[in-house]
């Protein structure tokens, strides 16, 4: 039963489907004992690749004190890159508002202009004409 559910029977069955074969996950596995930080950084920071990545990590046997060692130093600077996007997009969308604000008053006597002239122009020609009858 144990070997039904092992990762080489697993990866056998299902890997071919994410392009894994014996010898990618020998790959992996030779890079993630040499190089642990480089590989889990890779993963960690590839946009698609953390959840199945981290799986594959898991199956690979890496010792957990490693990753919890490798952890900070992925995951600070991700944190620190979106912090500080979101610090800045806040302080565009804040320029972004403020504009918009004027641009609404732009509109709003836009409208205005727009609405006095086409009453000037009715009474105009109203006026117009009425004089133009009497000649």
């Amino acid at each position: 039963m144990h070997r039904l559910f092992s990762r080489v029977t697993v990866i056998e069955k299902f890997g071919h489907r994410f392009g894994l074969s014996r010898e990618r996950m020998k790959k992996l596995e030779r890079l993630l004992h040499t190089h642990p930080i480089k590989t889990l950084l890779f993963i960690k920071l590839a946009p698609v690749l953390p959840t199945p990545g981290l799986m594959i990590v898991g199956t690979m046997r890496m010792p957990l004190g490693s990753i919890r060692h490798c952890r900070p130093i992925i995951i600070l600077p991700k944190v620190l890159l979106f912090i500080a996007l979101g610090y800045y997009f806040g302080s565009a969308y804040d320029a972004i508002t403020q504009y918009a604000q004027t641009g609404e008053y732009f509109i709003i006597v836009a409208i205005a202009a727009v609405v006095a002239c086409y009453w000037a122009y009715q009474k105009g020609s109203a006026a117009l004409s009425a004089r133009l009858q009497t000649i």
